[in-house]
């Protein structure tokens, strides 16, 4: 028997068996009569190299997609990238107005684009580069890419049935609107920050003489106000009630309506209504039947409907000045400090505008029930089981999901608009044609005069359809059918809402059937100070630094010893060293397990006669393999590996 060299040196190692699983496909998978263990992996975005969070991940799924391979299950891991939509864009903008001094928009779209493929094809390759670097065991035969011609047929065939089924349209709603990306975003892609600002009480005066004060975080958006909201059964303004108001600056009246959905604790009990530019207060607008002025612009300047010194402002250069006019006017009461949750752009921390806007979107109702009821029949399962509460709970909660982007990265909107509607046909489709390639005329009038839709979609519409369109759909094949449903899906808590949900939803509504039987909620890597890691705080400890050092083996060992399901883990470079330290100890046994080895023969021996201490052992060993079980059945990747760590 070959004796293991006395030091162990994990770079020959690692590059050995990384040379082997390459060449010897030892990934790859086929379908045939065993039972599948299918997982996707969630495609990081072309964003930059892989951090610390998607060692995480991919650690935990390379762990099990072996388990199952070794119980001689056909175990096939599909890996792959996302084009990460606004994320990517904003990378790669930032990049050109370093090198070139120009914008995207100075550039023109096509070669803006040209640029982003050139960035995807680098850093797409170098992330599966690293995620080979780390031991992982995909399929590399498969890789997909969400913007790749399968995934994009998928795409466009999912939005012409969605479409067709009457569940996407069209239509004016307020929405979520970043002023630096100059676009809309979901609810669910808002970052909420904690902020100092002020609460700002405000007198609105009566014809005779009366006045409420109304309490605002957002004086700028008083210009837009088409009412003032009372709680109905509060006693202090119900003489107000339908009575009108002059609103200051503008000198325009508005009526005092009641609606319960007023808070009588915030402020003074009387809220200023914008339905231009707040969410409830657009809400309430529907039920009043009040009007919308639209006093904040796309690019967060004053539009035309404001009085003349204020237009073309920012809007918190307005803010400034209009307090001051508040104040020389008599108007303003009183000012005190107030902290409260901001919403801003996940991307670039930009605080979001309530806009009304023209958007496409998704009817919700119909696949949240579906979600809903297998939900009740116990799919997905989650572990641990707590999040299913938070997971149906949203469900439950469900708006329609604004999916136009107004970027240029991603899948174009399959959309064209015909610009004559010369017959009665094109009318009632309001010139409106759904088609993957360019069209020479309108199919309804035979018009040349046609427009595609300049957005795109969001890039978590083509990442809801990943668990089927990496196999194919909607092609019926052999891949298709072996291998959906997956098996498990791994991911962060983070994206439970933003990806899970919707691709059960997508799953359910394209494939009748939940795209994973089992979802693996873990949490997020913080500092050894318990945060976040970041680049801008300076505390991200970059993966490939450590492989470098210890060994991809001292990585996983570090991470897996302390990702207890569900929960964030605190990581440091102590972590590594400590599993560098356990890899050294246990190949210093193994060398001795082999060494003493070398003449052994194979017999049947009576438990009886053993020695004491071999019998602890063995019952121990046994006692080990229980509980390893145990927890594999709950994919507890944790106190799977910390029960072999304490028997050893």
């Amino acid at each position: 028997m070959k004796e293991l060299p006395k030091r162990y040196d994990f770079s020959l190692v690692e590059e050995k068996w990384n040379k082997y699983w390459i060449e010897s496909k030892i990934y790859h998978s086929v379908p045939d009569e065993r039972v599948p263990r299918t997982i996707v992996i969630p495609p990081p975005n072309v964003t930059g190299n892989l951090h610390m969070g998607h060692a995480l991940n991919n650690i935990l799924q390379d762990v099990i997609i072996r388990i199952e391979k070794l119980k001689c299950f056909n175990a096939c891991w599909v890996p792959g990238v996302d084009h990460g939509g606004i994320a990517t864009q904003n990378v790669v903008e930032r990049e050109i107005l370093k090198k070139e001094k120009k914008t995207r928009k100075e550039i023109g779209r096509e070669k803006f684009l040209e640029l982003m493929w050139k960035w995807k094809n680098e850093t797409g390759s170098t992330i599966l580069h690293q995620l080979r670097k780390i031991g992982c065991l995909c399929d590399w035969d498969r890789t997909r890419f969400t913007m790749d011609e399968v995934c994009s047929k998928a795409v466009y065939s999912a939005f012409k049935k969605l479409f067709e089924d009457g569940l996407i349209y069209r239509g004016e709603r307020l929405i979520n609107w970043c002023i630096r990306c100059e676009t809309a975003l979901a609810d669910i892609e808002l970052e909420y920050v904690e902020k100092d600002s002020k609460l700002w009480y405000i007198k609105y005066p009566a014809e005779d003489g009366d006045f409420i004060v109304v309490a605002t975080t957002r004086p700028e958006t008083m210009l837009g106000d088409t009412a003032v909201a009372v709680h109905p059964s509060d006693e202090r303004y119900k003489k107000f009630i339908g009575r009108t108001l002059i609103l200051p600056i503008a000198n325009r009246k508005i009526p005092v309506i009641a609606d319960e959905r007023v808070d009588p604790e915030f402020g003074t009990g009387a809220v200023k209504v914008t339905p231009f530019h707040d969410m409830t207060d657009f809400e309430i607008s529907l039920t009043h039947n009040l009007p919308g002025i639209k006093v904040i612009d796309e690019k967060g300047r004053m539009t035309d409907n404001v009085p003349e010194k204020y237009r073309g402002l920012d809007r918190f250069e307005c803010r400034e000045l209009l307090l001051e006019d508040l104040k020389s006017g008599g108007y303003l009461i009183k000012e005190e400090d107030y902290r409260h949750s901001v919403g801003t752009c996940y991307r670039c921390g930009t605080i979001i505008e309530p806009l009304i806007s023209k958007q496409w979107f998704i009817k919700m109702d119909e696949l949240s029930k579906i979600a809903l009821e297998k939900i009740e029949e116990g799919y997905p399962k989650f572990f641990p089981e707590e999040w299913r509460n938070s997971y149906k709970l949203w469900i439950e909660n469900l708006k329609d999901w604004c999916i136009s982007r107004q970027i240029w990265w991603g899948h174009r909107i399959p959309v064209w608009y015909c610009q004559e509607m010369k017959n009665e046909k094109c009318k009632m489709k309001n010139g409106v044609i759904v088609s993957f390639e360019k069209l020479e005329k309108c199919p309804y009038c035979g018009s040349q005069k046609l427009v595609q839709d300049e957005d795109v979609l969001d890039t978590w519409f083509s990442s809801a359809l990943w668990p089927f369109s990496v196999f194919g759909w909607p092609e019926k094949n052999k891949d298709l059918e072996y291998y959906y449903p997956t098996y498990v899906l791994v991911t962060g808590y983070e994206i439970l809402y933003l990806w899970v949900a919707r691709m059960v939803m997508m799953g359910l509504y394209f494939m009748k059937e939940v795209p994973f039987k089992n979802v693996l909620i873990h949490g997020i890597v913080r500092d050894k100070t318990g945060k976040k890691m970041s680049k801008s705080l300076g505390n991200v400890i970059d993966p490939l630094d450590i492989v470098n050092k210890y060994g991809a083996d001292a990585l996983r060992v570090g991470i897996v010893y302390h990702a207890t399901t569900g929960k964030d883990l605190e990581i440091g470079e102590d972590n590594f060293i400590f599993a560098r330290n356990f890899l050294t100890k246990f190949w210093n046994a193994s060398r001795f397990i082999f060494m003493n080895l070398e003449n052994f023969k194979k017999e049947k021996i009576d438990f009886e006669k053993i020695p004491e201490e071999c019998k602890w052992i063995l019952i121990e060993f046994n006692k080990m393999l229980e509980n390893v079980e145990r927890f594999l059945k709950n994919f507890d990747i944790a106190n799977y590996f910390r029960t072999f760590f304490d028997f050893f």
